[in-house]
């Protein structure tokens, strides 16, 4: 059996023996280099050929794709999210489609909390101006006290919920299906999205990208947010309306914005977000640490060993257990 991992431009290259469990099963791995993050359709399907397994990063996972690859039994995301995925698609044809929710919250949490940080500290303007040879002292702005409003509950908002009670802040959240027994441990006030954004002096999202999702901070939601507030994005760049936010920040309205995912990826050259003084941008990085990459594969390589040698797959890694009474995958009679 074969297993494909495509190296992708712009991602994170991961430790060659964190896959070593597959060769140990009598699977092998394909690495082609990719040329761009999202390669062609025929690209894929030529690496698909007699491919069981498919860990996939930024790639497109249609339909047609799936079609042209009959031995393909899994797509193993490496990540939480699969909104690159037609996870219709894959169950209709047979295809699992797995992920790795929990296992880069921590890092992903942490580059939330430094994003915060660096509009705490007001790093990046101090760091350019004493660069450049400039002595710009200025008061800022604390997390001690302050209010931090998560949307989306789920293993990287309670992570950065942590991390924010640690720094002495109030922490409301949002989430359609919450955790109440750890917001009452915690002490986190679950509430409805505009009260939270008319409160919260930090927001930031920890939601999937859905069609619910899909635009959630928009010009509504950002004219409701409390006047000089920062918000931050490590989830997904279409849950923000790009244009309303430079609409709101360049009104003065929101005081900066920090982002680790975009509507395009990569940023184009001139991309209106970049221009913005109050905007900090970083490359997609969120789930980049050591342990979350670790993490990560482990967590992948083992569903896919499972799968592919027909032991239980846990539940938490299967995004469509539907697929299971036709899965391509199950043993023949």
């Amino acid at each position: 059996m074969r297993a494909l991992l495509a190296q992708i431009p712009g991602h994170r290259v991961f430790n060659r023996s964190f896959f070593d469990p597959l060769a140990e099963h009598g699977i092998e791995l394909f690495m082609p280099q990719a040329e761009t993050a999202y390669p062609p359709e025929e690209v894929l399907v030529r690496w698909l050929d007699g491919v069981a397994a498919w860990f996939a990063l930024s790639e497109r996972v249609t339909r047609s794709v799936m079609q042209q690859a009959p031995e393909l039994k899994i797509v193993q995301r490496l990540g939480t999210g699969y909104d690159n995925v037609d996870v219709q698609a894959a169950t209709e044809l047979g295809v699992l489609v797995g992920r790795t929710p929990g296992a880069n919250a921590g890092a992903v949490a942490e580059l939330a909390f430094a994003l915060m940080m660096a509009f705490v500290g007001h790093i990046p303007w101090h760091f350019r101006d004493m660069k450049a040879g400039l002595w710009h002292p200025a008061e800022r702005v604390d997390l001690y006290g302050a209010t931090l409003g998560i949307i989306g509950l789920g293993a990287i908002g309670r992570e950065v919920a942590l991390r924010a009670l640690a720094f002495g802040m109030r922490v409301l959240a949002h989430d359609p299906r919450p955790d109440q027994a750890f917001a009452r441990q915690h002490g986190i006030v679950l509430t409805d999205l505009a009260s939270l954004l008319s409160a919260a002096d930090f927001v930031t999202l920890h939601l999937p990208l859905n069609d619910r999702t899909r635009g959630v901070i928009g010009k509504q939601a950002l004219a409701a947010m409390k006047p000089g507030a920062y918000l931050i994005n490590t989830a997904r760049g279409p849950l923000i309306d790009e244009p309303a936010v430079c609409r709101a920040l360049t009104q003065g309205r929101l005081a900066g914005y920090a982002a680790d995912v975009f509507a395009r990826t990569p940023t184009a050259a001139g991309d209106p977000l970049m221009q913005i003084d109050a905007v900090v941008p970083t490359p997609w990085v969120g789930s980049h640490s050591r342990l979350g990459n670790r993490g990560m594969v482990v967590m992948a390589v083992d569903c896919v060993v499972k799968a592919l040698t027909g032991q239980p797959v846990p539940d938490a890694c299967v995004v469509n257990p539907e697929v299971l009474p036709h899965w391509r995958g199950a043993p023949k009679p």
